[in-house]
């Protein structure tokens, strides 16, 4: 597996890439982490380790307000989150591939079913551990962060409760029609509830599918790691 490090354009908010890919690929994952983690976390990085065994490639890339991008003046919030999933699947779409897959964790998974309603070329999506609730998952964290990290998700919070319809993803999935959207999620997840998980299957069971594994939401036992994995190999299958 082979990585560059590069930036795509922004205007005033350039954002920071990783690729990684093998020796030729036709198929592209654009990568987003999770509240407080990186482009570089370690779940993309297992995820590029096997797409790229697969003629797929991976772009990863930082949030505002996360990674190489803490320095930057652009806000975390949910507008320039979708405009930048945006920006990175046009850029991948001209750069890349013309087939585009999404991956998305926890936070980074809602941004992924947000940033993208409406765009029905994408081919899949991969969603672990997925904020579906992201009122409820944001507060939670709430509790274990600072008190300038809790000041930024009040913020958060406040906005997509403001945003109404247009940033609740059971009332989006219902609306348009989505790829596939497969999801792997922790039964004793202790920031993602199964129940929302579960709920946001009944929609579509057709076009939902879910695996479940322990490990909390980090899936840090050697079992749930091993399901990661197989539930990554089984998205090349």
């Amino acid at each position: 597996m082979m990585k560059n490090e590069l930036f795509i354009d922004n205007g005033e908010r350039p954002i920071g890439g990783t690729l990684y890919y093998g020796s030729g690929f036709d198929n592209t994952i654009v990568a987003l982490h999770g509240y407080s983690s990186s482009r570089k976390s370690e779940h993309i990085r297992e995820l590029a380790e096997i797409a790229t065994q697969n003629k797929t490639a991976v772009l990863s890339f930082d949030l505002p307000e996360h990674g190489d991008r803490r320095s930057q003046r652009a806000t975390l919030n949910m507008r320039n989150c979708a405009e930048d999933l945006k920006t990175v699947i046009a850029y991948a779409r001209e750069e890349l591939t013309d087939k585009i897959s999404l991956y998305g964790s926890s936070f980074g998974a809602y941004v992924c079913l947000v940033g993208s309603v409406g765009d029905f070329a994408i081919e899949k999506y991969m969603l672990r551990v997925p904020a579906l609730n992201p009122i409820k998952v944001l507060s939670k964290v709430m509790k274990d962060v600072s008190d300038a990290e809790t000041e930024k998700l009040r913020k958060l919070i406040l906005e997509i409760t403001a945003g109404g319809r247009a940033f609740d993803v059971y009332d989006l999935v219902r609306k348009y029609k989505y790829s596939p959207i497969d999801i792997i999620y922790s039964i004793n997840d202790e920031y993602v509830d199964g129940a929302d998980v579960r709920r946001f299957e009944a929609i579509d069971t057709s076009r939902i599918r879910l695996t479940s594994t322990g490990g909390g939401h980090g899936f840090t036992t050697t079992t749930a790691h091993k399901a990661y994995t197989e539930w990554l190999n089984n998205a090349f299958k």
